[in-house]
């Protein structure tokens, strides 16, 4: 169950049902294929399934609502993303999904559960127009098999599953707003914060912001009076007080909730509102997780078996598996992921990893992580983050080398490539220029250095130091073969 907004090489030219419109949808894929490298703008229309034609207005489109990120376009038709150093592809997803009139009416209809007259003159769009999308919508809830839909009899209502609403819209939100641009998201975390020093816990970042939307999302469902059944609440008597009594202590924010979400404060509410899954960061019971801890620690153990890594599995290790795990599984509904961008790159470099990554989650009959798209590539991320040696595998560190500039032209072009090195790589400090007599290459000097660069054609069976040739001016050809030699061991 999840909106994805992953691209994947095994999707080209499929028309896949989304969310959003088609438009935007093509455009986050885009930002997913140029971050990957540039392409020439006929291969992006065939991946996308659209002519060059549609793919020119899109990327025209993107520009002007994008802004001050940019798609370019060169003479020989090759389209290359430029972004800014002061945003990122957060902050051009957060614009994307902004734009959506799909999102802005899911919204407003989550929030205010409004008539179709009232979200009509609200959105400023005709009838016809809203019921064309909430069909859409309700078609593509079907499509991912949700048990949600968009009730159109006389108000426009979410119905479905409470618990997999709350999340949805949760993730939704999370999405949309940056952290400090979200109204109400200081007053929640304050209060959350309050919750956790009550009870003697602590949670990262992530899962703070995550439980921050979802605190707001259960207020506005319980306020519209939509419950979840008391039987999939937490069973935590002393959680529940401790949480009503810092809501109930704190008036302004009940005031707040009350006039704009008519979320009034007592202990049924609140109850609802932690829910079993906001009671995950208060509850740390072993026999809850069953057979889990023992399968994640024969995953990592096999994971790392097959890639003849040395890495301990220890209870600290299984436990942040288990606990990343057990938190996100049911998150990862509505997300824009970064993994693909990383998997297309680890594809490239060494496809073993993700082979022993199938494998261990096999063997340790982790099925379900694959069932999930989002969660499937994110934990893959999660376990390469976690591993130094599995990112050198990705992306090998630089090697500093010893460099000798051996070349017949002026020592003025010597003296360029050695500056334009330094400047780029200041941490080198072995690079010469070749001073003897080039007509009479003493090679026993050559040879003291692990990479020569030189325009002379050198004699292969005396060398035993890499070579790379260089022209008048360094091009960027250049540029990516020396970056080549450098990580090559």
């Amino acid at each position: 169950m999840t909106v994805r907004y992953i691209y994947s090489s095994e999707r080209e030219g499929k028309n896949d049902m989304g969310l959003l419109e088609k438009q935007l949808e093509r455009q986050i894929t885009l930002l997913y294929l140029l971050n990957i490298e540039s392409s020439n703008i006929s291969e992006l229309a065939r991946k996308l399934n659209i002519t060059d034609k549609t793919i020119t207005a899109d990327i025209d489109h993107f520009n002007v609502s994008c802004f001050p990120a940019h798609i370019g376009i060169n003479h020989y038709k090759e389209a290359s993303l430029r972004i800014p150093k002061n945003i990122n592809l957060d902050d051009i997803y957060v614009k994307i999904l902004n734009s959506s009139i799909n999102v802005k009416i899911l919204k407003h209809i989550f929030i205010a559960e409004p008539t179709l007259n009232d979200i009509s003159t609200e959105l400023f769009l005709s009838k016809t127009s809203i019921r064309r999308i909430v069909t859409k919508i309700n078609t593509y809830f079907l499509h991912e098999k949700m048990d949600i839909q968009i009730d159109l009899d006389t108000k426009l209502v979410i119905v479905g599953n409470e618990t997999k609403i709350r999340r949805l819209f949760a993730s939704m939100f999370k999405e949309m707003y940056r952290v400090k641009e979200f109204t109400y998201f200081d007053t929640i975390y304050q209060l959350l914060r309050r919750c956790l020093k009550t009870q003697k816990k602590a949670a990262s970042t992530p899962k703070i912001i995550y439980s921050v939307y979802y605190i707001f999302v259960s207020i506005i469902r319980v306020g519209n009076k939509h419950f979840i059944p008391a039987i999939e609440l937490i069973n935590k008597e002393e959680v529940v007080d401790t949480v009503y009594k810092i809501i109930h202590d704190d008036t302004v924010f009940g005031t707040l909730m009350n006039q704009k979400y008519k979320f009034n404060v007592n202990k049924v509410n609140v109850a609802n509102v932690i829910s079993s899954y906001f009671g995950l960061l208060f509850t740390d019971n072993p026999r809850e997780y069953g057979a889990m801890p023992t399968k994640i620690e024969k995953f990592l153990t096999h994971f790392y078996y097959l890639l003849n890594i040395d890495s301990a599995v220890n209870k600290r290790k299984v436990d942040y598996f288990l606990d990343y795990i057990n938190f996100y599984k049911e998150l990862m509904i509505f997300k824009v992921s970064y993994a693909d961008i990383f998997y297309q790159k680890m594809m490239k470099t060494n496809p073993k990893i993700w082979q022993a990554y199938h494998l261990a989650l096999a063997t340790s009959e982790l099925h379900f992580i694959e069932q999930s798209e989002l969660l499937h590539k994110d934990l893959f991320l999660e376990l390469i983050i976690s591993s130094p040696q599995l990112l050198r595998m990705i992306e090998p560190k630089i090697q500093e080398k010893s460099i000798l500039v051996l070349s017949t032209q002026e020592v003025g072009l010597a003296l360029l490539y050695k500056k334009l090195i330094l400047n780029k790589y200041p941490f080198f400090k072995n690079i010469d220029i070749y001073e003897k007599d080039i007509f009479a290459i003493d090679y026993q000097i050559v040879n003291k250095y692990d990479l020569v660069l030189t325009d002379l054609s050198l004699n292969f069976e005396r060398l035993t130091s890499e070579i790379l040739k260089i022209s008048k001016v360094p091009t960027p050809i250049f540029w990516t073969n020396f970056e080549e030699c450098l990580y090559s061991s």
